[in-house]
């Protein structure tokens, strides 16, 4: 029998445990410590009307183009309230005046942990619901139900799939209202392909070089 050598042994175990979701080095990689990636969709009614990579980790926010479309990076650095711009055609970036790292992704929250009590305070009210658990993306979701308007039999709704698989993070927000036809879908915003883990080495500008920002962001 052919001996394997020791080195090899150990980086096919190696690579084996990150197949699992396993840093070979230390602890199970998790969203809540180790952040998460994901294709991210948004849509008017059932028309996409965009479509890019997120990463997420702690309180920075990374979105970039979809694969195989070009266009500008932006960095969200919650905790130094930072706003970056990267150009990766001419290797530059620059700074936008910082408002929220919600700007990522508006109206769907990104941080793992979603919390139905936590957003029925946010919203101020006290009646919402659970609907039966699908599956979306391959994840087992729960899906919680707000009235936009707490006593209004009409009100459009929110609903936040959460998939508790990856530590509570909400993988799909959909609007919804009564029409004319009964209810109908205003807008949605839905993460694919959701992978554990978002290197911080994405939420840097590294060997990009910073420039003042264009004129008209100024």
């Amino acid at each position: 029998m052919k001996r394997v050598p020791r080195a090899a042994a150990a980086a096919l175990l190696a690579l084996a445990a990150a197949g699992c979701g396993k840093d070979p080095f230390g602890s199970t990689v998790r969203v809540r410590t180790h952040g998460y990636r994901a294709h991210a969709a948004t849509k008017e009614g059932s028309a996409v009307t965009g479509e890019f990579e997120l990463a997420v980790r702690g309180e920075n926010r990374r979105k970039a183009p979809a694969a195989g479309k070009t266009g500008h990076v932006m960095i969200w650095l919650g905790g130094e309230r930072r706003l970056l711009e990267l150009d990766p055609a001419t290797r530059t970036y620059w700074e936008r005046p910082f408002a929220s790292i919600d700007d990522a992704l508006p109206g769907h929250p990104l941080a793992p942990g979603f919390s139905e009590t936590q957003e029925a305070l946010r919203r101020g009210v006290e009646t919402y619901h659970r609907e039966s658990d699908t599956v979306f993306a391959g994840h087992v979701c729960w899906i919680w139900r707000f009235d936009d308007k707490p006593g209004d039999e009409k009100s459009p709704t929110t609903s936040y799939w959460v998939a508790p698989d990856l530590e509570a993070v909400v993988v799909r927000v959909v609007k919804e209202r009564v029409g004319p036809q009964g209810v109908e879908t205003v807008s949605s915003s839905d993460l694919t392909d959701v992978r554990v883990g978002a290197d911080p080495a994405l939420f840097t500008p590294q060997d990009f070089k910073k420039i003042d920002a264009p004129r008209s962001l100024r």
